[in-house]
């Protein structure tokens, strides 16, 4: 059987972390699929078992597991801030002000 190409290796601080992540309710569902992956490929469990018990594919498997390896488990497992969103063009009081005059009569 080949080695795996990328372990996922966590220390006793981080396993908790992430299985706090992967118990939680309040999660994503990408956040809780990378967490449990991590916890399956920590424990040992081949690609394709991972796959197969969470409903996923062996290419999400495989590729969470080389995003972990490079970036470490938080960067997995959540996601990057968004850093060239566009500015909102109309705050709250625009918008209401906006819907306001839709909803009227027209002149």
């Amino acid at each position: 059987m080949l080695a795996k190409q990328h372990p996922v290796e966590l220390s006793a601080e981080d396993h908790s972390a992430v299985e706090r992540v992967a118990r939680s309710y309040r999660r994503s569902t990408r956040e809780w699929l990378h967490a449990r992956v991590l916890l399956r490929s920590a424990d040992g469990v081949a690609d394709a078992a991972i796959a197969e018990q969470l409903r996923s594919c062996v290419a999400t498997v495989r590729r969470v597991r080389r995003h972990c390896a490079e970036e470490g488990w938080q960067a997995t497992v959540f996601r990057r801030p968004q850093t060239h969103r566009k500015a909102r063009t109309l705050d709250g009081a625009g918008e209401a002000q906006l819907i306001a005059l839709d909803c009227s009569e027209p002149p």
